[in-house]
């Protein structure tokens, strides 16, 4: 009997509306739908508060800044572009008067240098992407105490010194996976865990999620973790050494994003990478 090779990628949001989906048919479908699975599935440790931020009420025209960490992949650069688009969208009602968009290319250093800019510049509002959440929190937390409101996207700092932290649940998201994986493989076998960028909010929140997941499920055995930056070239070559490594004892892969998993896809494909494993099957599929 041919092994079955399992590759799990975290990229959308519809991603739980789909495992539900998956969970229908699976073995595990009685446990999920008690209330106390179900509610570990979802949990979120942020709870939802709602800011009150009439005290940031001025008239417009606004200078509005985007501090991004980087537009290294595809969901980065077509959101940058939103906020272009709405940005000129508003200048031409009169409501924005300035729009400035910082790329960090993923260096933090950069990306505080960026922010200390746009504070000389004038802003009244910052958005940002924190390239991690240790290293920006002071920066941020400096533009928040003089009174600029801050809005967090997909990534956050580690304080809470921000007014709106734009975000699905990274935790659920990775619970839902893990425990896809986890039941595809009928509970038992070896796999590798790869993640995106250390120290980032996004993927420390998913680390510990599909943990958490992985908690219940003994008998799934991690051979290796490592970073890949979210880089499929990277994410391919740490792959391809994996493969060296472990070869046959691998029997799924969980990727937290889903453009850094088409590097490992790329590696168990190849040849020479004499992979035991020939059928792939993803959670995005």
């Amino acid at each position: 009997m041919k092994k079955l090779f399992l590759l799990v990628a975290v990229s959308f949001i519809g991603v739980t509306i789909l495992a539900t989906s998956i969970f229908a048919k699976s073995e595990g479908w009685d446990r999920y739908q008690q209330k106390e699975w179900a509610r570990f599935q979802l949990y979120n440790p942020y709870r939802m508060e709602y800011t009150d931020t009439t005290k940031y009420k001025k008239n417009p025209p606004y200078a509005i800044a985007y501090s991004d960490c980087s537009i290294s992949n595809i969901w980065s650069v077509f959101t940058s572009r939103e906020y272009m688009a709405e940005a000129a969208r508003q200048q031409a009602n009169g409501v924005v008067k300035k729009f400035y968009h910082t790329d960090a290319q993923d260096k933090p250093d950069k990306q505080i240098a960026d922010i200390e800019d746009l504070m000389v510049k004038g802003i009244d509002l910052l958005i940002t992407r924190p390239a991690t959440e240790a290293a920006l929190d002071p920066i941020v937390t400096r533009v928040y105490n003089q009174g600029i409101p801050i809005i967090c996207v997909s990534r956050r700092i580690k304080s809470n010194n921000f007014c709106t932290h734009v975000v699905t649940s990274n935790y659920a998201s990775a619970r839902l996976q893990m425990t896809w994986l986890c039941q595809m493989l009928k509970g038992k076998g070896n796999i590798i865990l790869l993640f995106g960028k250390a120290g980032s909010s996004t993927v420390e929140e998913r680390k510990r999620g599909a943990k958490e997941a992985l908690f219940h499920y003994p008998d799934i055995k991690v051979l290796d973790e490592q970073y890949t930056d979210w880089s499929p070239a990277k994410g391919k070559e740490i792959m391809k050494a994996m493969i060296q490594s472990y070869g046959k004892k691998i029997n799924g892969v969980y990727a937290d994003y889903g453009q850094a998993a088409l590097g490992p896809i790329e590696a168990m494909q190849e040849p020479e990478s004499k992979s035991p494993l020939p059928e792939i099957r993803s959670m995005d599929s």
